[in-house]
């Protein structure tokens, strides 16, 4: 049958994928064939997919304007509440104007294409989402990849390819979704100014966490009004759906006209949107939860240290990298049969020989939970 012999060889190398039916509960426990473990795989960092406000929230909200939208936003698929959201979010980042998406991996698959043409240069990061990557691979612009979070290789392609080109975005991540490892911004900045460039940051995994209110590191450094572009999700802190951008208001507009993900997409159900305010208004609402969460963080990393487990992680995202990924899957089946839930992530979401356990902390997790994990973990590997 039609890919069978390439499903065998996924099977083979270890690569292959299968969904899990998965029941989600409270506190961060989940529920697989019957049985109850801690849910170290989630981004729903603080927690607020279970928030009884957003419930709440949402239960009206339902009651008023049913569940779907109906159509795209250019048609019949916009509302009230997608002003309110937009409103909120340009006043959070201090940007002219926000535009929502249907995902991230729409954000970015949709806005790269259209704001390059044939006559521009994006650089981007090593170990850009594939999202990034796959919103370059549909654009026309030139492309080059520098070294990960490598300020030496960024300029040394600025300096060989930039005066060819009219436009040059370089794209990258604040938090990276699969080493955890944080982007030098600042220096970032730095060079796009030097060499008149313009910067597109993907700030999916800081959104939420990162600066007082909670509008992720560009705000915290005090440099998202020298971002062109400012990129997030509403999937991981704010445990809700849709992506976003902040931008100018003639960006905005622009991609109204010309990003075919936004013209054609159905918009988002009302009752998300509801959630995804619900949400926002919480980071400074229960600001204590965000600080508790940071100090949780805090602690594994202090805990992985103590114990000589090395990570690339400076965030809540941390990868133990093992290398095979037949080894990586045996280790994550054994910490699930003991009541851990981890992923073993392997290639092609990360390079070859870098199969890793991507631990993911959440707001519910205890001391002891995380505690019990890494002692399991040093048996696995010692």
């Amino acid at each position: 049958m039609l890919f069978d012999d390439e499903l065998e060889k996924l099977k083979k190398s270890g690569l292959y994928r299968t969904l899990k039916n998965i029941k989600r509960i409270a506190n961060s426990k989940i529920i697989i064939n019957n049985r109850e473990l801690i849910d170290f795989s989630s981004n729903d960092y603080l927690g607020f997919s279970a928030h009884p406000q957003v419930i709440e929230n949402c239960i009206k909200c339902i009651n008023t304007y049913g569940i779907g939208a109906g159509a795209a936003r250019l048609m019949s698929g916009n509302n009230e509440i997608y002003c309110i959201l937009e409103n909120l979010l340009k006043n959070l980042f201090g940007k002219e104007r926000a535009l929502i998406f249907g995902s991230g991996f729409l954000t970015n698959s949709t806005v790269i294409p259209a704001i390059t043409n044939k006559n521009d240069l994006i650089i981007s990061d090593k170990l850009a989402h594939s999202s990034i990557i796959h919103g370059i691979k549909s654009s026309d612009a030139q492309h080059h990849r520098f070294k990960h979070n490598d300020m030496n290789s960024l300029e040394s392609i600025l300096k060989k390819y930039r005066q060819n080109f009219k436009n040059c975005w370089i794209i990258t991540e604040s938090i990276f979704s699969m080493d955890g490892d944080i982007c030098p911004l600042n220096d970032l900045i730095y060079l796009k100014e030097k060499y008149n460039c313009f910067l597109y940051l993907d700030e999916s995994h800081s959104f939420g966490l990162f600066a007082d209110n909670g509008a992720g590191l560009a705000k915290q450094l005090n440099c998202a009004d020298k971002i062109e572009i400012i990129m997030a999700t509403f999937s991981k802190a704010v445990g809700s759906y849709g992506g976003f951008i902040v931008s100018s208001h003639s960006i905005c507009e622009y991609l109204i006209n010309k990003a075919r993900g936004f013209i054609f997409s159905t918009a988002l159900p009302p009752v998300t949107l509801i959630a995804t305010i619900t949400s926002i208004k919480l980071f400074s609402e229960e600001r204590e939860r965000i600080i508790n969460f940071n100090k949780l963080v805090q602690y594994t990393h202090a805990l992985l240290k103590s114990k000589i487990i090395n990570t690339p992680s400076a965030s809540q995202i941390i990868p133990i990298i093992i290398g095979d990924a037949q080894k990586t899957i045996q280790i994550a089946e054994s910490l699930i049969s003991n009541g851990f839930y981890v992923l073993a992530i392997r290639p092609p979401t990360v390079p070859q020989n870098t199969a890793r356990i991507r631990i993911s902390i959440n707001y519910h997790h205890s001391k002891s939970a995380i505690e019990n994990l890494i002692e399991k973990m040093i048996e696995l590997l010692y």
